[in-house]
């Protein structure tokens, strides 16, 4: 998406934006008085152009994220992007969109796809249809290829894995900002979370067999297996017996237990 800010002459003769004069405006380093412009086209990607022509105004960023710990370690990376930032923070999806209805002129929006109340491709469709200006990143732990697409085709401008450091988000917002599409880097050495694949392996289960574990490891229910892969919860449960017999168990608990027991890392 473009912001095309127009600036031409207002009734003192001085030339303005479309956010205030040109004078002021970091897109041009001059004076509007007698310039002699009637008008500019700004085609930086938006929202930075918004951004830097409200010289005055605070980047803001909402990061939505249940656990307390993980909001805090992203504000305080995101707080290096540049000189006034404002992090605003919300641990669920129904608290993240009254943020939004609060703030609508917020920059970015960071969003976990494990929500506690609608899982974050849920989020994100409902943030295109409400809040079509405000783009949003996925930082989420489900990193693998599949997830990724379909975050991007729910309507994410950007996909960081958990286990990239702050500076990758930082890069990442960045490039959004810049109108590009950030995702995971992948390469044939190090595919996405190798230990996790491998331990899967160890137990002898399909790739999607092995989703399914990791997110059950993760204390996910059926029904929220079943939103996060896109999978029916019937889908799920044929899964669910096929991991229990290959662990050798008869209950969710019991593959917990080992799970736990075989050092496995999911």
């Amino acid at each position: 998406m473009e912001f095309r800010g127009m600036v031409g002459r207002d009734e003192t003769g001085a030339a303005g934006c479309a956010r205030g004069k040109v004078a002021d405006c970091p897109l041009f380093g001059f004076s509007g008085i007698g310039v002699g412009v009637d008008s500019v086209l700004c085609s930086l990607p938006y929202p930075r152009v918004a951004a830097m022509c409200r010289s005055h105004d605070m980047t803001k960023i909402l990061i939505v994220e249940d656990h307390a710990l993980v909001r805090e370690a992203m504000a305080q990376s995101l707080l290096r992007l540049e000189p006034g930032v404002e992090c605003l923070e919300a641990g669920s999806a129904d608290a993240a969109l009254a943020a939004l209805e609060r703030e609508p002129g917020l920059d970015l929006a960071v969003i976990d796809l494990m929500l506690p109340d609608v899982n974050g491709f849920a989020l994100l469709a409902i943030l295109g249809k409400r809040f079509p200006d405000t783009p949003a990143i996925v930082v989420s732990a489900m990193d693998d290829d599949a997830s990724v697409r379909r975050a991007l085709k729910a309507g994410a401008s950007g996909f960081v894995s958990k286990a990239s450091s702050g500076e990758v988000l930082l890069q990442a917002v960045r490039e959004v900002f810049e109108g590009g599409v950030p995702t995971p880097v992948r390469s044939a050495a190090s595919p996405a979370r190798p230990a996790a694949r491998r331990s899967a392996r160890s137990f002898g289960l399909t790739t999607a067999q092995s989703r399914v574990l990791e997110l059950l490891a993760g204390g996910r229910s059926n029904r929220e297996i079943a939103e996060l892969l896109g999978l029916t919860e019937g889908t799920v449960k044929v899964h669910m017996t096929a991991i229990y017999r290959a662990l050798g168990v008869s209950s969710r608990s019991q593959a917990l237990v080992a799970i736990a027991r075989s050092g496995a890392r999911l």
